[in-house]
C-alpha cells in the first residue's frame, strides 16, 4: 500500500506483482485475454503477462503502448485524440513501431512524478484503457 508521505521514484517487485494481477484480474471481469506490459520509468519492461488466446500481436502492441505513455508522460487515449493519424503513421514509422499510439497505454505517475507506464492490449481499445486505468488505481490504493 502506498502512502502519502512515502517517496517513491520507481516501481517496486512487488508493485510490478500488483499491477499485473490487477490488470489479469480486470480482464477476467470483462471476460477478455490481454497482454500487459510494465515499463519502468526510462522505457525498459520489467514485467510482463500474456494471457492465454490473446491475440499474438497484442505483445508487441502492449509494449508500444506503455512505451509512447513514458515517453510523452500522457495517456496514449490523449496522444491519439490529439495527433493527427498521419502524424501518428510517421511517429510510429519513424520509431519501428516501438511506440503504439491507440489507446491503452498510461503512465503510472506518483505524487506527479513518472514512476513507469503500463500498456494493455488484445481486446478493444477502450477496453484495454479501461483494464489499465484499473490496475493503476489498484496499484494506487
Amino acid at each position: 500500500m502506498l502512502h502519502s508521505k512515502e517517496v517513491v521514484h520507481s516501481l517496486s517487485s512487488e508493485g510490478v506483482f500488483r499491477l499485473l494481477k490487477s490488470a489479469v484480474a480486470h480482464a477476467d471481469k470483462l471476460n477478455v485475454n490481454v497482454s500487459v506490459s510494465i515499463l519502468d520509468k526510462s522505457g525498459r519492461q520489467i514485467g510482463f503477462y500474456r494471457m492465454p488466446r490473446s491475440p499474438f500481436s497484442s505483445d508487441a502492441v502492449a509494449k508500444g503502448k506503455a512505451y509512447a505513455a513514458v515517453c510523452f508522460k500522457v495517456e496514449t487515449s490523449v496522444l491519439e485524440k490529439k495527433i493527427p493519424f498521419e502524424k501518428i503513421a510517421q511517429l510510429m514509422a519513424s520509431n519501428k513501431d516501438e511506440i503504439v499510439v491507440i489507446e491503452g497505454g498510461r503512465p503510472i505517475l506518483f505524487e506527479e512524478n513518472l514512476i513507469g507506464a503500463i500498456g494493455v492490449s488484445g481486446a478493444t481499445s477502450a477496453q484495454d484503457d479501461e483494464i489499465a486505468g484499473a490496475a493503476i488505481d489498484m496499484y494506487l490504493k
